[in-house]
């Protein structure tokens, strides 16, 4: 199967450039598209992996432009970002037409985090974040939050309304409220206790945790 390009794109962290991605695609008709990702590190350009998906094709889309533009949209509206995208070169893309469907997405975004804001605003975990200044902000998908850690670093915990939990990946913590208002106040034997107690949920948890440390170490 041979792949085409499609674009390249940087995800930048505060002014530094964290990885360089080549994004190829090849169609299969009548309805799906297969995308490769070859993802490299942004500091040294050295390769790391890559990710193949299939996705499905707008029957209604028509030319391939317009397939490629239908597919860039969505995945500007749901790839897990590192940080902002930015395009490097396109064989089918302009710099305007990139974004444009940047902000077309990141409307779709704000949206999808205001309605996850209402449908959070009263859950407990959320509520403690606010009243100690966490500053917790939805993540773009259902339940998902994220909030300043405590311990002050420039990292984040992260937060399911569904399971009311949290985690924070980096400093190796995670419980319920009561945990989280030890881990503020600084009480490491009810954080430690809470790791033991709530092995049972934490397995549900466990994708979750280690999405954010492996995010926070990269």
């Amino acid at each position: 199967m041979e792949h085409k390009h499609l674009l390249t794109y940087e995800e930048e962290i505060l002014s530094f450039t964290a990885y360089k991605n080549e994004v190829w695609y090849h169609i299969s008709p009548p309805n799906e598209i297969n995308i490769k990702i070859k993802i490299h590190n942004g500091y040294d350009g050295t390769f790391e992996r890559e990710i193949v998906e299939v996705f499905p094709i707008n029957s209604a889309a028509g030319d391939e432009k317009n397939i490629l533009s239908d597919f860039l949209f969505n995945f500007l509206c749901n790839a897990p970002f590192y940080g902002n995208p930015y395009l490097v070169e396109s064989d089918w893309f302009t710099y305007d037409e990139f974004a444009q469907l940047k902000d077309k997405s990141n409307e779709i975004i704000r949206k999808r985090k205001e309605e996850i804001r209402q449908q959070g605003k009263d859950n407990p975990l959320i509520q403690y974040c606010e009243s100690k200044g966490l500053n917790p902000e939805p993540e773009g998908e259902p339940n998902s939050w994220q909030a300043n850690c405590p311990s002050g670093g420039k990292h984040h915990i992260m937060i399911s309304t569904s399971s009311d939990q949290w985690g924070c990946g980096y400093c190796r913590k995670k419980g319920g409220l009561k945990e989280l208002r030890a881990f503020v106040e600084g009480d490491e034997t009810v954080v430690a206790e809470g790791l033991q107690t709530k092995r049972s949920k934490g397995k549900k948890l466990k994708d979750f945790i280690d999405r954010i440390f492996k995010r926070n170490k990269e």
